[in-house]
């Protein structure tokens, strides 16, 4: 066997044989099988047998051809690998998780002009008071909403809901009769819209006969009990 070896290690300048291969070649020789090659020179298996049957076809192997074998992982990096999948796969079988329904997409991004009154938000409502406040051509711009007149629309909208563009077209559009008629300073505003509710809402609605006759808002019914000066008391 010695002989052998070195008969074959007396070739390799002759042959340009590399070193691995001769590494290969030896473990043939000692009667290593391509599997325990590969193992222990930690190359693939592919490699091994492709390099033993290059030496045999050249001669310089006394042994017989062995069959090329698929591309396959190293045997120590699939046994690691088996073992973590093992190690972490779940105990349970896995079931799918209920979840609950997407929320409806909101449409407080799109325009009053664009959405049924019905489907108004709060939002809407001062969107549309902006809309048809800049329909009049004054020259003072729309107002700026406050926390208050988010709250003063958000409490309108929540009472009357898809009545609410038909409220508020009837305050721009009668807003000059209006103001005389209950003594209104100023410009439309929500606290003027929502203060003025009681008054306002059933004319716009068409029930003339529920309509109060307050001329200073919702917490003053003439100006004998005002003791806050000119503002409207809400």
């Amino acid at each position: 066997m010695s002989e052998r070896i070195l008969d074959l290690l007396s070739k390799q300048g002759d042959e340009a044989i590399s070193s691995q291969d001769m590494l290969i070649a030896v473990h043939a020789l000692l009667g290593n099988t391509p599997q325990q090659t590969s193992e222990q020179m930690d190359i693939s298996l592919f490699k091994v047998t492709k390099a033993l049957n290059l030496l045999h076809s050249e001669g310089l192997l006394d042994v017989a051809p062995v069959a090329v074998a698929p591309i396959q992982r190293p045997t120590r990096l699939s046994a690691t690998i088996d073992s973590a999948l093992k190690a972490t796969a779940p105990k349970k079988k896995r079931r799918a998780v209920k979840t609950k329904p997407r929320a409806k997409v909101s449409n407080t991004h799109q325009s009053p002009l664009e959405v049924a009154p019905t489907d108004w938000a709060p939002t809407h409502v001062l969107k549309y008071f902006e809309i048809r406040w800049c329909e009049q051509g004054w020259k003072t711009p729309p107002p700026r909403w406050q926390a208050k007149d988010r709250m003063n629309a958000k409490r309108f909208f929540e009472e009357y809901s898809g009545d609410s563009r038909k409220i508020i077209d009837y305050l721009f559009d009668h807003w000059t009769a209006l103001q005389g008629r209950f003594n209104i300073q100023g410009l439309p505003s929500m606290g003027i819209m929502w203060g003025f509710r009681s008054s306002i809402v059933p004319l716009a609605l068409g029930d003339v006969s529920t309509a109060q006759t307050k001329q200073w808002g919702s917490t003053h019914d003439s100006s004998a009990n005002r003791d806050d000066g000119d503002e409207v008391g809400w």
